[in-house]
């Protein structure tokens, strides 16, 4: 439903459907020359064998070269509709969801998930935060639980809207739970300058291409949305607003505490839980998943 039928699409599709048909000649002709070899192994020149194989050879070459295009030609159709939309970069716009959701959703979803989950141990080096994570003992008591109902509760708004109806269930949990402890407007917007710019940093440094200023005004206008529906104030009005915010506040703020070693080792215990299925390897390896995330990070 994303994608309209064009040219392209109908010129790919048919460019597809003929490199299956010539993979599937070269595989026939391979196995005919391996039969072949079986029979008149001892009659064929080397000459022969040499022709075979170039023949061979030039096929896979022709099959790769075919697929290799055509991944070139099907890789930034996302890329080139998302400019087509440039409009909607704003809420309440028809693909304003979509655009904020293009990077983490359908183009590079495992590196962004993987930045936003590394994005929050700069949120347990605020000590302000640390601490109110180590008073609640949510994640001594089982890490893995409390993100997973965070990661759901995230999903909900971002899947659809933050103003739709499971969206806005979701933020009124969300609320509700931050509710019942006292937490600094600065450090909400810290958190939330995480989800604007990790996962987005992330790709721009190591992904096959940067993300586009489109989706980066669209990712930034969404969470600045959701930044409203808890009832924040003074939230960055873009991306290189919240750039500024999360090193000013960082500089400011950032400092060790013995809770953020507490709840960082915590977290890793979750992770370990989580990737080892068995528990009596789970804690020997979490010096080895600490020793790689500090690798990772700044």
């Amino acid at each position: 439903a994303q994608f309209p039928v064009d040219k392209r699409n109908v010129t790919a599709a048919v460019f597809l459907w003929n490199a299956r048909h010539l993979w599937m000649l070269v595989n026939h002709h391979a196995s005919m020359s391996s039969y072949l070899s079986l029979l008149l192994l001892s009659r064929r020149t080397k000459e022969e064998g040499t022709f075979l194989s170039y023949s061979f050879g030039g096929g896979a070459a022709i099959v790769s070269l075919m697929y290799l295009l055509t991944v070139r030609c099907l890789r930034y159709q996302r890329y080139e509709l998302v400019q087509k939309r440039r409009e909607h970069v704003t809420y309440g716009k028809e693909h304003f969801v979509w655009l904020a959701n293009v990077p983490n959703k359908y183009e590079f979803p495992w590196a962004d998930v993987r930045a936003t989950e590394l994005g929050f141990f700069r949120t347990y080096a605020i000590p302000s935060v640390a601490k109110l994570l180590v008073a609640t003992r949510e994640f001594e008591r089982d890490a893995q639980k409390r993100i997973e109902d965070t990661s759901l509760l995230i999903f909900e708004f971002c899947e659809s809207d933050p103003k739709s109806p499971r969206g806005e269930a979701a933020l009124r949990r969300l609320n509700a739970i931050h509710g019942k402890y006292k937490i600094s407007n600065g450090d909400f917007l810290h958190v939330l300058s995480v989800f604007v710019l990790a996962g987005q940093q992330w790709i721009d440094q190591y992904e096959w291409r940067k993300v586009s200023d489109v989706e980066r005004k669209a990712r930034a206008n969404f969470w600045i949305e959701v930044g409203k529906a808890m009832g924040l104030t003074d939230i960055p009005a873009d991306y290189d607003a919240f750039v500024a915010f999360q090193q000013a506040y960082e500089l400011k703020h950032m400092r060790y505490h013995p809770a953020n070693r507490k709840v960082s080792d915590q977290t890793f215990a979750g992770f370990a839980d989580a990737v080892i299925p068995w528990r009596c390897l789970a804690k020997p390896a979490i010096p080895l998943m600490r020793a790689a995330v500090w690798g990772l990070l700044e």
